[in-house]
């Protein structure tokens, strides 16, 4: 029983290092693969004279039962490990691996930092699932503020569970190594639905300042995102990069965005209710409701195109 019982330690050592959030399982799990080898050597049939018989027992191999129950529990607790410590990307990540259900998940966006965590909203229902929420508005008692500064908006901002950014750094990482495409869901206070699909987008590095590229429009909404906003560096309140030499945008328009002169749509503004007269200040969408309109639920959700 010699090998079983330090095959199980290695074991139970796995699971408790997963368990404890360690990512690196790997020498565990080659320990664990050397005693199942070491025992299957040993009792290999075509070995199977008596010295190696003889050898099998004393390092505890019983060549039946045992070494069976040994390879078939490595190779759950393989699978196991591989699902746990592969460091999902993105929701389209968890999606595959079976997690179909929507709420509050763990990812890794970024390629050169792959321990680096993130908490998002993983969307499994809409549109087929594995949609990521990079930003998302809604009606709630207590609206977060979104006329926020650089640094804000670059590391992200409020309740994932409610209202939120997730952050220009984020979304770099998530669109640098795979094309994306984009979803935008608007809800008018009269609970009407309109969305905006985009089979690519894409945030720049932070040298350009996050420079939006985003194209191929389809949807009931109306494009208001494309021909104003797509090639335009982000802008905050202190942060200046629209093309509107006379004025900062952001500060006009009360939050963060892709601004040129400035915009056909606005999903960070004002949390106005509905009809309002300053113009372009609430979360507007041109093409739809215009510039004197601020919907009452809008997100923003991001997945691999392909």
């Amino acid at each position: 029983m010699g090998v079983l019982f330090v095959f199980l330690s290695v074991v139970v050592a796995m699971v408790a290092a997963s368990a404890s959030g360690n990512d690196q399982p790997d020498q565990n799990l080659t320990d664990a693969h050397s005693s199942v080898i070491e025992c299957n050597q040993l009792c290999s049939v075509s070995s199977l004279n008596s010295k190696n018989f003889t050898a099998a027992h004393v390092h505890g191999c019983q060549c039946s039962t045992e070494l069976k129950e040994m390879t078939d529990l490595l190779k759950d607790v393989t699978k196991t490990l591989e699902r746990i410590h592969r460091r999902p990307r993105h929701c389209k990540d968890h999606l595959e691996d079976g997690d179909g259900q929507s709420g509050v998940r763990v990812i890794h966006p970024y390629p050169e930092q792959p321990y680096s965590r993130v908490k998002t909203y993983c969307d499994q229902t809409t549109d087929g699932g594995g949609w990521t929420v990079i930003q998302r508005r809604t009606n709630l008692t207590f609206r977060e503020n979104f006329n926020r500064t650089w640094k804000e908006y670059r590391l992200g901002f409020g309740d994932i569970e409610g209202e939120f950014w997730l952050g220009l750094d984020a979304m770099h990482g998530l669109t640098e190594t795979s094309l994306q495409e984009l979803r935008i869901d608007l809800e008018d206070w009269e609970g009407n639905h309109r969305y905006a699909k985009y089979n690519l987008f894409h945030v720049d590095a932070p040298e350009t300042m996050y420079i939006l590229a985003v194209s191929g429009y389809s949807g009931n909404a109306g494009d208001s995102f494309t021909d104003m906003h797509s090639g335009s560096k982000f802008t905050t309140i202190d942060q200046d990069n629209d093309a509107d030499g006379s004025m900062n945008c952001a500060r006009r328009h009360k939050g963060g965005w892709w601004f040129y002169g400035c915009h056909s749509c606005n999903l960070n503004g004002l949390p106005h209710q509905g009809e309002h007269v300053s113009d372009g200040d609430g979360i507007n969408w041109e093409n739809w409701r215009g510039y004197h309109y601020s919907h009452r639920r809008v997100s923003m959700m991001t997945r691999p195109a392909f």
